[in-house]
């Protein structure tokens, strides 16, 4: 695998998914699926920059995976959220 030409993309959401998946719950949990994707392909990355010994991509890495780590746990609060929000509208009708 050729690391020098590699591109991370973590967010590529557009608006209207953005808007409509919001508070869905599936929709999140398809936004963590992606996410702890991408994390598992950083580390192998990350794996790679080690043996390597390139600090500079390794360090890249782990910057990535650390805020890719922290939006899966907004993610997660989020769609707890939502779960909850839907819960209350069923239990309204």
């Amino acid at each position: 695998m050729t690391t020098s030409h590699t591109t991370i993309f973590i967010r590529s959401i557009s608006p209207r998914t953005w808007l409509e998946g919001y508070n869905n719950p599936s929709i999140i949990e398809d936004k963590i699926r992606q996410k702890k994707l991408a994390i598992a392909n950083i580390q192998c990355l990350l794996e790679e920059a080690v043996q390597r010994k390139d600090t500079s991509l390794q360090q890249t890495c782990e910057i990535v995976i650390r805020q890719a780590t922290r939006e899966v746990a907004l993610l997660r609060r989020r769609q707890e959220r939502a779960i909850v929000k839907m819960t209350r509208s069923l239990n309204a009708l």
